[in-house]
């Protein structure tokens, strides 16, 4: 799967905020963008325990919403240290896919990830592939299972 940025007319300046009316709209009326690492390392893949509604309590892989003006490596990228703690050198992306959760219609954009440096926090941890937890949230468990085909 190719990834490339086109060059921008102008590049739009990168959004950090958006107040809690605009963002409920944003979910009401339009489809949201995501990125989801898959944190590989040998035979294992980190995921991150949700601390916030929807799912919470539950593993899953660490990923976000992409804000307005950031590409979607550097999302990427300050979700895999946001909530694991590690940074990351994004390798490639896996695919793309649509999914409903709770909030909304959203599609979200899976990236091949190794560890370059960092601890993981409290709430992230490496799985081996094989011995998973149950009821991983967001759908991630398709996800997961089509990164163990690649």
């Amino acid at each position: 799967m190719k990834y490339n940025i086109l060059n921008y007319y102008e590049k739009p300046k990168l959004v950090e905020w958006v107040p809690d009316d605009y963002w409920k709209i944003g979910f009401e009326f339009f489809v949201r963008l995501t990125v989801d690492a898959a944190i590989i390392d040998g035979d294992r893949i980190c995921l991150v325990r949700r601390r916030e509604e929807p799912f919470k309590g539950v593993w899953h892989l660490p990923g976000g919403f992409v804000r307005k003006g950031e590409s979607l490596v550097d999302a990427v990228k300050r979700k895999a240290v946001e909530e694991t703690g590690l940074e990351v050198e994004v390798e490639a992306p896996i695919g793309v896919y649509e999914l409903y959760d709770p909030r909304g219609h959203i599609v979200t954009v899976l990236w091949r990830c190794r560890s370059k440096d960092g601890a993981l926090k409290g709430h992230a941890r490496f799985f081996d592939v094989n011995n998973l937890p149950r009821g991983i949230g967001f759908q991630h468990e398709k996800l997961i299972a089509e990164i163990l085909e690649c």
